[in-house]
């Protein structure tokens, strides 16, 4: 801009010179000839010749100035617009670095959130394992301890009557133990085929989710980079960008507090087999109750009955 200023005044002093050099000395040189009649006189003719050569060295002086600075102006334009992609340039080379780190990070924490659920998933049928474990030895301890009961009660049976009473019971009781048994296992099993079923809708939903995130940012980052490429203004691009980036995070906030929650699920569930471990549990020490009565009854003594079965 400076440069720019200097030519014009140039272009202005060369104008001025003509204007009340040049200019005044033709006029002073014409009214001197009609004044004096000398018009044809050497000197007069010196003089118009001196200021005609001076006007149009000013003019020439002037058209080339305006033609340096014309050059300037357009080699100052070119370097401006140079300088402009150069930087576009570096914008996008920053920007299609960053935007493909971003959809890295996006990437891993997609895979970490399958990892942690297929994790949680082999935990919970270690934990199954171990439960059905622990259950199956408790069964066989109640098992041997109600053997033990039948065997002392059929070292006591003397007469057709108890003998025949202690069958009953026997009958009684393993029916019980079996009833209860299967009812506990049915409890278990639609516990746990809602606590899977709960599990798989989310992490359905989680994946959807994600799915839909990186689209959108794969989606974000394509349209930057085509717009670098179109030669787009670098905060037209990078507003536009965020504005994308922004409205991926929301539309994932929005899918994952949409999304049911396994843990008020699973409570609901294991209220329920709870309510039919103890719906089992009364079922059975009410038969029990009733085998040891009928026992008591045919043998006239009380018969201890802490064989009940899980």
């Amino acid at each position: 801009m400076t440069k720019m200023n200097f030519s014009k005044r140039a272009l202005v002093l060369g104008a001025l010179f003509v204007l009340f050099i040049a200019v005044p000395v033709l006029v002073l040189a014409d009214d001197s000839g009609r004044n004096s009649g000398s018009s044809d006189k050497p000197w007069f003719k010196k003089a118009e010749e001196r200021a005609r050569e001076a006007k149009k060295k000013e003019e020439e002086r002037a058209k080339e100035i305006k033609n340096r600075m014309e050059e300037r102006q357009k080699e100052w334009e070119t370097k401006r617009e140079s300088v402009s992609d150069e930087r576009k340039a570096k914008f996008c080379d920053r920007f299609t670095e960053t935007a493909g780190k971003m959809a890295e990070r996006m990437s891993e924490r997609g895979g970490k959130v399958k990892e942690n659920v297929e994790n949680h998933e082999g935990k919970l049928e270690d934990n199954r394992g171990n439960r059905d474990e622990n259950l199956g030895e408790k069964r066989s301890e109640q098992d041997a301890r109600r053997a033990e009961l039948y065997r002392k009660l059929d070292a006591r049976a003397k007469t057709d009557a108890e003998k025949a009473a202690v069958e009953a019971f026997k009958e009684t009781m393993d029916a019980a133990v079996k009833t209860r048994r299967a009812a506990v296992d049915s409890a278990i099993k639609t516990f746990r085929d809602g606590v899977d079923a709960a599990i798989t809708s989310r992490k359905s939903s989680m994946s959807g989710a994600y799915s839909d995130f990186k689209s959108a940012i794969d989606a974000a980052v394509s349209k930057a980079k085509s717009d670098c490429a179109d030669g787009v203004d670098p905060k037209t691009v990078r507003s536009a960008f965020q504005a994308s980036m922004d409205a991926a995070r929301e539309a994932l906030k929005s899918d994952r507090g949409d999304m049911e929650k396994v843990g008020a699920k699973v409570r609901a569930l294991a209220e329920v087999r709870q309510n039919a471990f103890e719906k089992a549990l009364a079922d059975f020490k009410s038969t029990a109750e009733k085998a040891r009565a009928d026992l008591k009854a045919v043998f006239g003594v009380s018969s201890s009955s802490d064989e009940t079965g899980s």
